[in-house]
């Protein structure tokens, strides 16, 4: 790879995409179960307050904890449909979850390759998103952000369409998507920028133009003049599930989770045990080299 992000590059999958699907098999659905947060946004659809849950995450672990599809949005595609880059034709993601683990590049009957539909650089993001940011952010009176560095956009930038009066909750370990502080400039000349730029000063209206930028763009729990943003320090399934109980809904989350984790473990059965002949010379090897291991540490010891 001429770089770790060049596995994510679009240019880089059509000249060599064997590198993109052997990770792709570490990728894919059904390794991981979903999580508590996974868990508690389909109990906000089930309260009936879900409008939306916009994910840049690609591993569809909102459908294994039972979140409607029409209620997703995956910002970064996943890996639930496929198409072929040459003519088009949509595949079904078991066919080409068969072929990348047969250690091979899916291929669509035209010659042309197939990929997950998963954003990478160099595309655009998928329709629906534009779609329906565009209808869901003005009617958002609360606003969840949970576990995400806001550094990717046009995602992160979504934090700022909703109306002003909603409130914005941000779950993650460290600050993310914070305002720049502005700078602080007194009533008097304050008073004198705001004058000139009514005279047709064009400084001046920049100047107030980037403040009104400033004072829109970002979360501002850091800010004095802070009215509707919270920040929640830490983990975000703990932080769900503080939120949950908060809200009178602990048990109902529980239950959510409790019926998730039994659906994927009976998804994903733990291999049966090894017969007791294999499980013997297992032992045997660990015993030989617990040995081989104290044989070298003596020896080292002494020399």
């Amino acid at each position: 790879l001429p770089a770790p992000e060049a596995i994510f590059s679009i240019d880089f999958f059509e000249e060599h995409p064997e590198a993109f699907c052997t990770l792709a098999k570490e990728l894919y659905p059904g390794h991981y179960c979903a999580t508590p947060t996974h868990c508690f946004i389909r109990l906000l659809e089930e309260k009936k307050i879900l409008l939306r849950n916009f994910t840049q995450n690609i591993d569809t672990l909102e459908f294994e904890a039972g979140i409607s599809r029409d209620k997703v949005v995956q910002a970064h595609g996943g890996f639930d449909s496929a198409h072929c880059l040459k003519c088009k034709k949509s595949h079904s993601p078991e066919s080409v979850k068969e072929v990348l683990f047969q250690n091979k590049v899916p291929r669509c009957g035209c010659g042309g390759l197939i990929k997950p539909d998963i954003v990478f650089f160099g595309e655009g993001l998928p329709r629906r998103f534009h779609d329906l940011s565009r209808k869901d952010f003005p009617k958002c009176d609360l606003l969840l952000i949970l576990g995400t560095s806001l550094q990717v956009h046009p995602f992160a930038g979504l934090i700022n369409d909703p109306p002003t009066d909603c409130v914005r909750i941000l779950f993650n370990r460290e600050p993310a998507g914070v305002a720049d502080v502005p700078p602080k400039i007194d009533k008097n000349m304050m008073a004198r920028i705001e004058e000139a730029a009514r005279e047709g000063d064009m400084q001046a209206k920049t100047i107030l133009i980037q403040m009104k930028m400033a004072s829109s763009n970002g979360l501002r729990f850091q800010l004095e003049d802070n009215k509707r943003d919270l920040f929640h320090k830490g983990d975000c399934d703990n932080g769900v599930r503080e939120f949950a109980k908060l809200l009178g809904w602990e048990k109902d989350l529980d239950k959510i989770i409790a019926d998730v984790v039994a659906a994927f473990k009976k998804k994903n059965p733990p291999p049966p045990p090894p017969p007791p002949e294999e499980a013997k010379a297992s032992e045997g090897k660990e015993a030989s080299s617990e040995g081989m291991a104290k044989a070298i540490s003596q020896k080292l010891g002494k020399s």
